[in-house]
């Protein structure tokens, strides 16, 4: 995983914690009959389970708005990026189209658009793809004309399928769209674990209004490799 969607992760984990705090309204510094940890039901975990903010929110603790709302935000953000990724996979394609003459028509996979991201062109000449595969095939089996045959048939790339850059910078300007794409794709990945996150922190959070709340606690850290981690603890 690439260090910024690690820090966006940190940075949304963080939030989350910070939220789970209830919010303190003046109604709520009046004095309030002391409930035990059994009436308090199980039910209210698996209300913000399922849709976070809900089991607060039935218990009257305000903090469910806390929980939606970042609910929403995440899955705007989600929208938002993937809507992106699928803007720089067609400016990618239809950038292919015009500087690497790509039959528009057909359909490609994401290994034919990385291979178009390696090699100049798809042909045999230096720099190509199937010069490549041919390289492959006489590295692999050696002194064998009709196994590298084989090889080179079911791996390279036929006429239909073929691709020629008309320059470098345009192979690199193409690399930097595909890299944009990836990129995407690794943000979008890290919000729905903190779309999942967040329903599980939303759980604990329903669970924090018991009068045993104190002995649950929270927190969020990175490891040497900027890995973002959760640490949930609860004093029996």
């Amino acid at each position: 995983m690439k260090l910024s969607s690690k820090l966006i992760i940190f940075g949304l984990l963080c939030l989350a914690s910070l939220s789970a705090e209830p919010i303190i309204f003046a109604e709520d510094l009046q004095p309030k009959v002391q409930v035990t940890s059994s009436e308090v039901p199980i039910s209210s975990f698996f209300k913000s389970a399922i849709v976070p903010g809900w089991g607060e929110l039935s218990a009257n603790n305000y903090s469910g708005f806390v929980f939606i709302t970042a609910e929403t935000i995440l899955w705007l953000s989600k929208y938002y990026v993937n809507n992106e990724r699928t803007l720089s996979e067609r400016k990618a394609h239809n950038y292919a189209v015009q500087f690497a003459h790509i039959d528009p028509s057909l359909d490609f996979d994401e290994d034919f658009y990385d291979h178009m991201k390696a090699f100049a062109s798809s042909g045999y000449e230096t720099g190509g793809y199937n010069s490549f595969i041919a390289e492959q095939a006489l590295a692999r089996f050696p002194n064998k004309k009709e196994a590298q045959t084989l090889y080179i048939a079911a791996n390279s790339y036929s006429e239909e399928y073929s691709w020629n850059w008309d320059s470098y910078d345009d192979r690199a300007y193409y690399s930097g769209r595909r890299t944009d794409i990836l990129d995407f794709s690794d943000v979008s990945k890290a919000i729905t674990g903190v779309i999942i996150l967040n329903h599980l922190i939303s759980g604990i959070n329903s669970l924090r209004g018991s009068a045993k709340r104190k002995r649950l606690e929270t927190r969020v850290s990175l490891d040497s490799e900027f890995n973002p981690l959760l640490f949930v603890s609860y004093k029996f």
